[in-house]
């Protein structure tokens, strides 16, 4: 019994650092969701920043921060801290790889009950192919 569209505007620009050691990278956007429910309309910012490095011993770390500022048309308004840091590395061959990550995310509300944190530790065996 819902009905709605949503629409997004996105910027993104990437940095390849010199020789290649990683690279930088960053997003800005605006998303506008239209729901026929009140409580389900919104605009929303997003902003994410992180940078992803060459290391030796064939790894990978990568480090991403994202902020999101979400405004209901309802009495809600959200903002959302979010960071995140891995490690990966190639495994005997180019298609496969092991990697470890810790995210971090934090959900502060004018609306108590929507309030949150939470963290995650990933182990991951990843096949390419």
């Amino acid at each position: 019994g819902r009905d709605g569209n949503a629409h997004e505007f996105f910027a993104n620009a990437f940095y390849a650092l010199p020789g290649g050691k990683g690279m930088l990278f960053g997003s800005l956007g605006y998303e506008k969701n239209a729901a026929s429910a009140s409580n389900y309309d919104y605009g929303q910012f997003k902003i994410k920043s992180g940078v992803s490095l060459n290391l030796p011993w064939d790894l990978k770390a990568m480090l991403t921060g994202k902020y999101y500022d979400k405004k209901y048309e309802v009495t809600r308004d959200d903002g959302k801290y979010a960071g995140s840091i891995s490690l990966s590395r190639k495994l005997f061959y180019d298609w496969l790889s092991i990697s470890a990550a810790f995210d971090y995310t934090k959900n502060d509300s004018n609306i108590p009950v929507h309030d949150y944190e939470k963290k995650t530790v990933t182990f991951s065996l990843t096949v390419d192919g």
